[in-house]
């Protein structure tokens, strides 16, 4: 890393030089061509053209951390991406927060004031009950057969390490030590048994390198709303770790896979493959229309864990592990990834002092989804087991959970139920150290309830149904207005890109990508009606002609280059082919 930097160093002085040179040379030929014009016109312009291409390789580069996800032909590198940057920067800015009532300016006192929250958070060691209590708690979960331990156990092959490097993204920002994935695909062959010497070692030492432990972490705003980003809990921690540990962490992550379907239940789908978050809102929509249709009644509660991800106790979680028999490789590898590890958080480019982290499960460790689904599958299982409480009855199939990571919901059919459910969930917390919020917790009442409490259990009620993992559930049976509010925002969002000069084809690939693949999200689950297509449609053409009228018929749009088209996102088309991938499925 160390060459690796020393080397840019010296590439960037050289060319700084360079381009001072050039600048010189530049000023001194206008000064020849002005007393002798037309002399020294083709000197001018050969230095014109050194010059430029330093000038594109800045704006390229500030292309790149502007974090636009597309180059698109026919918009060339200009200022235009510096200004791109600045914004982009400026949205991670931290410039006012409010910490015990005093309001906080100071980039310094910001980094501080996150310093202490976080160490408060990562640094506590999270309590859990007596060891009798945590065993009676894991008693429901599943415990791998022999068969599976041996699946899963073993020592890390050189094969597992180069499908982990082939799998890595592109463009992601690294961690402390600055290699990038890309580094890794490029030097694979060379890298790989490099890797695999030291993750053997790593076993033997009970300890990996120093630089696995070390991470960066980020706080990325959970609202637009400035207010809000006062205050410091509605930020959003993301750790930046190096890419060797993450491929350390992907192998044992896939290792985890093949086992996951028999640790953890249908309810909960967030990080396992083969599921989708589109499952629980099809199962919530299903259940709210057969309560409307049988004239029954569900109770609907979701659950807001406090700082979900950032209380995971280690040491309940190591028992667990233990408890359902994942093998030593995976128990000591997790071990070893949460042993020992500290971060330090970047702040408006400040880096603070270091945080030891003695709780959580790291989100942005290929590792997180996983641990936390199976920190989490006690709570569920406590509830889908016990007897007292009453779920909604979709044909022969009970629904009183529904999970995605830390989202979670229940669906009782009585006010007892209700009560039990979030009883166990205190006891849950007891047991393992979590901790609910009431003040963001929520429920609606739907259905033929006698009576419709807005306060219940502690926490406050609807009735009408809420916005369940992004999809207004109240717009189910009637979605006019959700629909004409999304044209509405879609349209401005449109004239937001009219300003770039772009070719029309560049315009079709911005509405495929930017603007159709967010309305599929909801799409999937929500019906959009032929009319209000034809309206997005609209929207879309005439963005991509930069005019009301429409030169041609908007069907040639829709077809694939080769056929004189655009390949223009058909929105109906795409509603169905996506519902009919859903369902093929037959785990749904």
């Amino acid at each position: 890393k160390n060459h690796a930097i020393e080397r840019s160093t010296i590439i960037s002085y050289i060319n700084k030089q360079e381009q001072r040179e050039l600048h010189k040379n530049l000023i001194t030929l206008y000064e020849l061509e002005c007393l002798n014009p037309g002399e020294y016109s083709d000197d001018v312009n050969v230095v014109r053209g050194q010059l430029q291409k330093y000038e594109t390789e800045k704006y390229r580069g500030a292309l790149i951390r502007s974090r636009k996800k597309r180059f698109f032909h026919g918009e060339q590198p200009t200022k235009r991406s510096l200004d791109d940057e600045r914004r982009y920067a400026l949205t991670k800015e931290i410039v006012e927060i409010n910490n015990n009532g005093s309001t906080l300016t100071d980039p310094t006192e910001i980094v501080k004031s996150f310093h202490q929250l976080y160490t408060n958070i990562f640094g506590t060691l999270i309590p859990t009950k007596e060891k009798s209590e945590v065993e009676h708690l894991l008693s429901q979960m599943p415990i791998l057969d022999e068969t599976d331990r041996e699946l899963i156990d073993g020592p890390i092959t050189l094969e597992e390490i180069k499908a982990a490097i082939k799998s890595l993204p592109n463009g992601k920002t690294p961690g402390p030590d600055g290699l990038s994935g890309e580094f890794y695909k490029t030097y694979a062959d060379i890298l790989s048994p490099v890797l695999l010497a030291v993750f053997h070692e790593a076993f033997v030492q009970r300890a990996l390198p120093p630089s696995f432990y070390h991470g960066h972490t980020v706080l990325i705003p959970k609202t637009k709303d400035a207010e809000m980003l006062k205050k410091m809990e509605n930020y959003r921690p993301i750790s930046l770790c190096n890419v060797d540990y993450k491929i350390y962490a992907k192998i044992l992550n896939d290792r985890l896979q093949c086992v996951i379907e028999t640790l953890i239940g249908k309810h909960q789908t967030c990080g396992i493959r083969g599921r989708a978050i589109q499952t629980n809102i099809h199962v919530a929509r299903s259940v709210l229309e057969c309560v409307s249709d049988n004239n029954d009644q569900v109770a609907f509660v979701q659950i807001d864990l406090t700082k979900a991800f950032d209380r995971v106790s280690h040491s309940f979680l190591f028992t667990l592990l233990n408890h359902i028999n994942v093998g030593t490789t995976l128990l000591d590898g997790i071990k070893l990834c949460y042993s020992n590890c500290s971060t330090r958080l970047v702040i408006n480019n400040i880096l603070s002092n270091e945080i030891k982290i003695k709780s959580s499960v790291r989100q942005g460790c290929p590792l997180s989804p996983l641990l936390f689904a199976l920190y989490l599958e006690p709570l569920c299982l406590s509830i889908i087991n016990n007897e007292s409480i009453q779920g909604y009855s979709l044909g022969n199939v009970e629904v009183k959970v529904l999970a995605y990571a830390d989202d979670v919901a229940f669906f009782c059919t009585d006010k007892r139920s209700v009560e039990r459910a979030l009883d166990l969930t205190a006891r849950y917390c007891e047991v393992t150290g979590a901790s609910v919020n009431p003040a963001k917790c929520n429920g609606f009442w739907y259905g033929s309830w006698a009576t419709k409490p807005s306060l219940f259990a502690g926490i406050a009620w609807n009735r009408n149904p809420l916005t369940y993992l992004g999809v207004p559930l109240s717009q189910i049976r009637s979605n006019v207005t959700y629909w004409s509010s999304l044209t509405t925002t879609l349209k401005k969002k449109t004239d937001a890109w009219r300003g770039r000069d772009i070719s029309i084809f560049a315009r079709a690939s911005v509405c495929n990508v930017f603007l159709a693949s967010k309305l599929m999200y909801v799409l999937q689950v929500l019906h959009c009606s032929r009319t209000n297509i034809q309206k997005i449609h609209r929207i879309f053409a005439t963005f991509i002609w930069c005019s009301t009228w429409e030169p041609i018929k908007r069907d040639n749009l829709f077809l694939p280059l080769e056929c004189g088209g655009l390949g223009l996102c058909h929105i109906f088309v795409r509603q169905l082919v996506s519902r009919f991938f859903f369902f093929k499925n037959i785990n749904h």
